[in-house]
């Protein structure tokens, strides 16, 4: 804000002002902007009605515990059917190698302790 003096021209220069030639216009502002400044409590319930339904999607906060131990338990049974296989190629004498990351508790016990040591170098 210009012009507060008296016999100043007052002048307001508004949030997100633009203008082509360089320096900010009176005439010009950013519609959002503006908004924001009049209204800060309705664009804030605005912008967090909005997390919320993004926090919210694809499942509400209560719904996650129990989805994501359901996850963990098929992840689990799905890290044991790997290791079976593998078990079974290497019985076969197949070229096959375990992945690093697969879990001690879903190994074979005979592999497990070298899978341990293999973790420990490799940190």
């Amino acid at each position: 804000m210009r012009g507060v003096g008296v016999g100043e021209r007052l002048s307001i220069v508004w949030p997100g002002a633009q203008s082509s030639s360089g320096y900010i216009s009176e005439h010009t502002c950013d519609p959002l902007a503006l908004l924001a400044a009049l209204f800060p409590d309705r664009m804030l319930a605005l912008v967090m009605g909005e997390v919320e339904r993004m926090a919210n999607d694809p499942l509400p906060v209560a719904q996650r515990a129990p989805r994501v131990a359901a996850l963990e338990r098929e992840l689990d049974r799905l890290h044991r059917v790997e290791e079976a296989l593998v078990a079974a190629a290497i019985a076969t004498s197949q070229a096959v190698h375990r992945m690093p990351s697969a879990p001690p508790a879903a190994v074979t016990p005979k592999f497990r302790a070298l899978l341990e040591l293999w973790r420990a170098w490799a940190l």
